[in-house]
Order: structure tokens, then C-alpha cells, then sequence
């Protein structure tokens, strides 16, 4: 018995709308279109946290303008990706584990008010964040020289 046996030649169809090279099945329908359209109707509507009113205290904060923080937008895309893949998946224990694995560690990081990506803002009030990036000094030349 060989590898091929059992498949005809539609499977190998380059031109076939569902042709994988790989084989790998198509990829399944998204429930959201995009994700603010799953964070505004889903998750910002399920998610219940009590919040601190001011920044840098005990308690959690989420910034009124959390859109205009690169890393909260990046995780939550992360995490609705991650979301649309356990909600697809055969496994009925998928949508458990992404609370488990995803959902709760992403919450504990977006919502830390000590450390986390909004951790300058308070409920009421937005304020800019300076990526890692700012607080850096370089390197001096050579320094890494010999790691490739």
C-alpha cells in the first residue's frame, strides 16, 4: 500500500479552490469579523472586574482609551485569534482551556496596575504609555559581535 492509495486526482488539483499543497484542511470561518467587533460585542460584554478608579494603586485598571495602547490592542488580538480557534475546534474542552491557558493569564497582564500596559491610566482617564523601546540605552558597537 502506498501513500497515494485512495486519492484520485481531484486531490491534487492545483486549481481547486480548496487546494492545500500541504494538506492542511481550509481554514474555518471566523464568528467576528474583526477583533474590536469581537471585543465590543463578546468580550468587553461578558469580562466583569472591579477596577481601581486611579492608576498605579491596588485593584485593576482598564484605560477608557485602551485602543490607543499597541500592546492591549496586540494581546487582544492574540486572544481573539485564540478564542476563534478554540471555539472552532472539534475538542469540547477547547473553549475551557482558553479561559485556563489564554483568557485569564491576558487578563491578569492587561488589567495589572503596577506593571502591566495601562498601568499610568485610571478608569476615567487616559494616558500614554512609553514603550520599552524609550527607556533604553544602546548598546555599544560590537557588543553582540561573535553571537551569530
Amino acid at each position: 500500500m502506498t501513500a497515494y492509495e485512495g486519492l484520485d486526482a481531484a486531490d491534487f488539483d492545483p486549481d481547486a479552490a480548496d487546494f492545500d499543497p500541504d494538506g492542511d484542511p481550509p481554514a474555518p470561518e471566523r464568528q467576528y469579523e474583526s477583533m474590536f467587533d469581537w471585543f465590543d460585542t463578546w468580550f468587553a460584554t461578558l469580562i466583569t472586574r472591579r477596577l481601581s478608579g486611579t492608576a498605579g494603586k491596588s485593584g485593576r485598571v482598564f484605560c477608557p482609551e485602551w485602543w490607543r495602547h499597541d500592546e492591549v490592542v496586540r494581546r487582544l488580538r492574540d486572544l481573539w485569534l485564540a478564542w476563534e480557534g478554540a471555539e472552532a475546534s472539534d475538542n469540547l474542552g477547547a473553549p475551557s482551556a482558553w479561559w485556563i491557558h489564554d483568557a485569564d493569564p491576558m487578563l491578569r497582564v492587561l488589567l495589572d496596575p503596577d506593571g502591566g500596559p495601562m498601568y499610568l491610566c485610571s478608569r476615567d482617564k487616559h494616558e500614554t504609555t512609553p514603550p520599552l523601546r524609550r527607556t533604553l540605552t544602546m548598546p555599544p558597537a560590537g557588543w553582540f559581535d561573535g553571537l551569530d
